[in-house]
């Protein structure tokens, strides 16, 4: 998260808010993707599992560096 600008520590307003902020500035790609990355049920993925899945990537890519 921390590479991406979203500060954690906690989950507290600061942590909500900041990745609100992630999720506005970033919409408009990860709504043009949404309809390509399709779970098994041929559903696509709610913004947020995105999101997860975005942070969950990144951070598998720099611990592989």
């Amino acid at each position: 998260m921390k590479e991406s600008g979203v500060s954690y520590g906690s989950l507290n307003e600061r942590f909500v808010r900041s990745i609100l902020r992630f999720c506005v500035d970033n919409r408009a790609k990860l709504t043009e993707l949404q309809p390509d990355i399709i779970d098994l049920d041929d559903l696509p993925y709610p913004l947020m599992k995105l999101v997860d899945m975005h942070f969950w990537q990144v951070g598998h890519d720099l611990k592989s560096r």
